[in-house]
């Protein structure tokens, strides 16, 4: 969970679920103490991931993220209700996406009208066509993709093959990012790498491995070689 070069928080909550439901589920050779490890490991994560507080847990970032990872998409660990919840959310976000983006759209074409009525071109920016004739009788009508509607690409995301838990979600929204254009964007902010401490954590450990009682003599140019050659 401490990747510093792939995505991981899309990984929390199916690990999470896999560890409650699967992994510390007691069996009839369990001893006492084993049955009691299992029940704490499970009581714990339920507490701390709020697994069992569903108005929370559908809108928890790292659950976003786990249903915008295509390896994770189904979200087989929740219930139907809870899956649909998941995606109404994923509609919301992408129907908002569309709103900001028409308002930016809009912003900058009221620039672009004021600065032409700024040099005398106002009418040639609002009488502006289209660019050729069949453009005009047929334009409307033949629209390249309905981007302004968020539940066609919500569905042709889910309907789409689940790749291998091996590849890298990053690689597949790359090749996908044309084709799901308003879920890509909402993607890319929710499928990030979550900044860790973990690197710097790893050279403290590597350096109290080097300088022990046993090699109190190292010069710190050596100590700073062995911590690098670490």
């Amino acid at each position: 969970m401490s990747s510093e070069k792939t995505v991981s928080i899309s990984h929390i909550y199916p690990i999470t679920f896999s560890i409650i439901k699967k992994h510390t589920i007691n069996t009839t050779c369990d001893r006492p103490r084993v049955a009691e490890f299992k029940a704490t490991v499970r009581q714990s994560l339920s507490e701390r991931m709020e697994v069992d507080n569903k108005a929370r847990l559908v809108a928890m970032p790292a659950l976003m993220a786990s249903a915008l990872d295509p390896r994770h998409k189904h979200l087989p660990f929740l219930a139907r209700d809870e899956t649909k919840a998941v995606f109404d959310k994923l509609n919301e976000l992408c129907a908002h996406d569309l709103e900001d983006h028409a308002a930016i759209a809009e912003d900058m074409g009221e620039e672009e009208v004021e600065q032409h009525g700024a040099t005398g071109g106002v009418d040639d920016a609002v009488t502006a066509g289209p660019s050729s004739a069949i453009s005009m009788l047929l334009g409307d009508d033949y629209s390249v993709a309905d981007t302004t509607n968020p539940q066609m690409e919500v569905d042709a995301y889910i309907k789409d093959p689940r790749p291998s838990l091996e590849s890298n979600p990053l690689d597949w929204w790359r090749e996908n990012q044309t084709r799901l254009t308003r879920l890509a964007e909402v993607a890319h902010r929710y499928l990030c790498i979550p900044g860790t401490s973990v690197p710097s954590e790893r050279v403290f450990s590597a350096a109290g491995l080097v300088v022990n009682r046993l090699r109190t003599r190292l010069t710190p140019e050596h100590v700073d070689m062995l911590v690098f050659f670490e």
